[in-house]
């Protein structure tokens, strides 16, 4: 059904579409007809304007034509007499530009004799003031530097003796600062081995008297409870209250057994009190009330071995002792009644008795575990006053380290003062002694320079002579040609009147004739532009008549088919509603059926899900009963291996018999067990593969102990030399840029600086003073004079280590002239080790080099190389 209320629907909206499509067809069919019409209307209009446009341009243009032909025969004479005047203008012009060149030729040697005079006479005013500059340069040459050498040579010995005593104290200082952080070190480490010493003692203790606790029972509880109901909570053992000889530890734990774990208490009255108190556990209880007898024997007692403040006379009275077996089967026969001997094995002798006691059982070593407890608090005691004296050392050796830092830190900072005066020093002597080798130099260019001058001066004054004489003569000849000037002029101005009326009266034809032509030209374009206007009008009368009739067969045909779809629609429509109301019962329909399969689904769902949990209780029945069934099974076969049986057990068992007790036995023997911890039967075999292995990763050990040695020495060596090595280039190089400064800036000084202590780690900071200024680092100094610095300490690196060859790329690009003179001085003067190759665009640069090589681009896109060889062209040019 919802299908077919689909089809109906969509047949619905495809005649819905046909019939839109239609209508809006027929709407621009209409439009497109009536714009048609109005465009033919406008055409027929305009074919009528242009037919009466096109006779009125005829008949003008039968009237121009003769005009035409007279005009042109009077411009075409005009144009021969111009063409004559024209002729005899430039045969004037000839003889004009014949004498304006022979005019010209006089002024141009005229214009260049007054421009040598003018130069020559500036250049001989220049050589004057140059020669009087340089004579005056020459007497003003400073005096006196060799006496000012000799006082900087002497301050520069004493502070060079100065900063050496200087650096031997700060050796001294820094081998105090490294004995001092070596002592720091080991104590640091011997701490670290009290400490763990310590820690491992502490570990001990504690397994000691867990083990302690244990053996004397502390962990029951009912007991602990009791003591405190009859307010003795707290009360000691007598294990914790005796002290024996090591010797007779043994003998004392086999004669007091039991009494060992007992608690001592002096008077016994609210004990025995309360004995109702305690329901369960052990206890044992031991007082000072007992009577004491003397010893009625000189043999030595058991009692005289013990150190203790409790008066147990009454426990170890008649017990004596002998040092060995032998010793007390000796003194056995004479033992009277209630008398024994103990041996320090165990062996314990009665006159009616004897106990041997060489086993190992629980309550075995009590007394001796709690004597190691004892020294191992007192150990711990002394490690800890021990850690206690090593901290103090400590502090003191750290306070001790930072005062020979603080003593390093001034001597150094002393040092660096002296130092930087020392430099100072050296760059004084330093711009002195290029100031002396720069006055000597100076003077002898002065000299040449002067005598230089003196032969220019000599042979400008002759060439100055003879361009006066030349150009006296030069002005006699052009004086001469002013007479035919004036001829020249006169006849020009006769020339000129005739071509200028031979030209008006041409150009007054000439703009006649080409006025009617232009005229008759404009008329046949209008009239052939209007033809074409009739022709294009014709066209597309035709064009609008034919589809005029396309749009009129186009409405008809468009129109024709609207009533069959409209009747169809409303058909269509129709079977819509039908077929809507089919389709709303069907959903009703099938709503109602899946709602009953939902309620019948959610039956079968609860159904089964209590069939499921009967089940499940069903298994749970049937699983307890096979484990009591198991349970019961195990229990039988048990017996049955013990040879016992169910039956006979539950006719011996005593009725007053508790669950509760036998459980709480067992938890303690389980416990008991489980410190007794897992039996492991392969520890014989584990031990002698872990023995073997230790043995191995010894022999390691050593290996790489030794190789760490070796490899530390080493790095000692290294360090070393490393250290000389650097100390003796940092040297050198701060020599050769303390040279190199003065030379390139005219004066001043530099020297390097370290910025710390540890050659190894230390880095190097450039200081630059350039005469006139007072800043301490290369970052205050402008672009130029960074470039000059970094230059210097090029060259100084140069002079250290000289290379084959140096590329310098425009490092002169910053530099003044004078500056860019100094670098070209220091470059000539190193040239001589060094090869310099180097990009510039200087001229000064330029010239102290022995070979150019220049690109050039003649034709756009091509590059050529262009080289010169100075020597070469300098002879080249001294030969021409």
């Amino acid at each position: 059904m919802q299908s077919d209320y689909y089809q109906v629907g969509g047949d619905i909206s495809q005649l819905e579409q046909k019939i839109q499509h239609a209508e809006e067809r027929l709407t621009g069919l209409e439009a497109d007809l009536e714009k048609t019409r109005t465009a033919i209307r406008d055409c027929e209009q305009q074919q009528r304007h242009d037919r009466e446009q096109l006779q009125r341009l005829g008949e003008k243009t039968t009237a121009l034509e003769p005009e035409l032909q007279g005009s042109r025969s009077e411009s075409n004479a005009a144009y021969d007499a111009l063409n004559q005047a024209e002729q005899a203008m430039q045969g004037w012009q000839g003889e004009w530009d014949a004498f304006q060149e022979t005019t010209a030729g006089f002024d141009r040697q005229i214009e260049v004799d007054n421009t040598r005079l003018e130069h020559l006479e500036a250049g001989l005013e220049e050589i004057r003031h140059r020669r009087d500059a340089l004579q005056r340069e020459e007497e003003e040459t400073e005096a006196g530097l060799d006496e000012r050498l000799e006082e900087l040579d002497d301050d520069l010995q004493e502070h060079t003796r100065e900063v050496q005593g200087h650096r031997d104290h700060l050796e001294d200082r820094l081998e105090a600062v490294r004995a001092g952080r070596n002592r720091v070190h080991g104590l640091n480490e011997q701490l670290a081995s009290l400490r763990a010493q310590q820690q491992k003692l502490a570990g001990r203790i504690a397994s000691l008297e867990s083990l302690q606790q244990h053996a004397l029972g502390d962990n029951e509880e009912p007991v602990r409870q009791w003591l405190e109901a009859v307010h003795h909570a707290g009360a000691p053992r007598l294990v914790e209250q005796i002290s024996v000889e090591e010797a007779w530890t043994h003998a004392l734990e086999t004669v007091l057994d039991q009494h060992l774990q007992s608690y001592y208490i002096e008077q016994l009255g609210d004990v025995v009190a309360g004995l109702d108190a305690l329901q369960h556990g052990r206890v044992s209880i031991l007082s000072g009330q007992g009577e004491t007898v003397a010893a009625t024997r000189p043999w030595p007692r058991l009692l005289d071995k013990i150190d203790t403040t409790l008066p147990l006379e009454h426990l170890l009275q008649g017990i004596y002792i002998a040092d060995d077996v032998r010793q007390a089967e000796a003194l056995y026969p004479e033992l009277g009644s209630g008398e024994s001997v103990v041996t320090p094995d165990g062996v314990w002798l009665g006159t009616d008795w004897i106990r041997i006691n060489r086993r190992e059982a629980e309550q075995d070593g009590i007394l001796s575990r709690e004597q190691a407890i004892q020294s191992l608090r007192a150990e711990d005691g002394a490690l800890e006053e021990e850690i206690r004296r090593c901290e103090e050392e400590l502090a003191a050796a750290r306070r001790e380290l930072e005062k020979a830092e603080e003593s390093q830190h001034t001597v150094q900072q002393d040092l660096s003062s002296r130092q930087e005066g020392l430099a100072e020093i050296q760059a004084r002597r330093s711009e002195l002694k290029t100031r002396r080798e720069q006055a000597q130099k100076r003077n002898e260019q002065i000299q040449d320079e002067l005598e230089e001058l003196a032969a220019r001066e000599e042979e400008e004054g002759r060439e100055l002579d003879a361009i006066r004489a030349r150009l006296e003569r030069t002005q006699a000849d052009r004086q001469a040609l002013l007479a035919e000037r004036e001829r020249l002029a006169e006849k020009r101005e006769q020339h000129r009147q005739k071509l200028e009326q031979a030209r008006t009266h041409w150009q007054q034809t000439h703009e006649h004739s080409h006025e009617i032509a232009l005229q008759l030209e404009s008329l046949s374009s209008q009239r052939a532009s209007l033809e074409q206007a009739l022709k294009r009008s014709d066209i597309q009368l035709n064009h609008h008549h034919g589809r005029c009739r396309e749009l009129e067969q186009g409405l008809h045909q468009a129109g024709s088919p609207l009533p069959g779809w409209r009747e169809g629609l409303e058909a269509k429509l129709a079977e819509r509603i039908e077929t809507e109301k089919r389709l709303n019962q069907a959903r009703e329909d099938m709503q109602a059926t899946d709602q009953a399969l939902r309620q019948k689904e959610q039956e079968r769902i609860g159904a089964e899900q209590a069939v499921a949990d009967l089940r499940t209780e069903v298994e749970k029945a049937r699983f307890g009963a096979q484990e009591i069934r198991v349970r019961l099974q195990t229990v039988e076969e048990q017996l049955q291996a013990d040879g016992h049986g169910a039956e006979a057990l539950l006719a011996e068992m005593d009725a007053a018999a508790n669950q509760g007790d036998w459980k709480e036995k067992i938890a303690a023997l389980e416990r008991k067990i489980q410190r007794l911890g897992p039996i492991n039967l392969a520890a014989i075999d584990e031990f002698q593969q872990l023995s073997e292995r230790k043995t191995y990763l010894d022999s390691q050990n050593e290996d790489l102990i030794g190789a760490l040695t070796t490899l530390e020495n080493a790095i000692k060596k290294i360090d070393k030399e490393t250290r000389t090595r650097f100390r003796e280039t940092f040297d050198q190089l701060n020599d050769n840029l303390k040279d190199t400064f003065p030379i390139l800036f005219g004066g001043g000084h530099a020297y390097l600086e370290m910025t710390g202590d540890d050659l190894l780690e230390t880095g190097v900071t450039v200081m630059a003073r350039p005469p006139g200024k007072k800043n301490s680092s290369i970052h205050l100094l402008s672009g130029g004079e960074k470039a000059l610095v970094a230059v210097a300490l090029v060259f100084a690196i140069f002079k250290l280590n000289p290379a084959p060859f140096c590329i310098l790329d425009e490092v002169d690009a910053p530099l003044d002239d004078t500056n860019t003179e100094r670098f070209g001085r220091l470059l000539a003067e190193m040239s001589s080790d060094v090869q310099f190759l180097f990009i510039t665009h200087n001229k000064l640069t330029m010239e102290i080099a022995q070979q150019l090589l220049g690109v050039t681009m003649q034709e756009p896109g091509v590059s050529r190389l262009v080289s010169v060889d100075v020597e070469e062209a300098v002879k080249m040019a001294a030969s021409a």
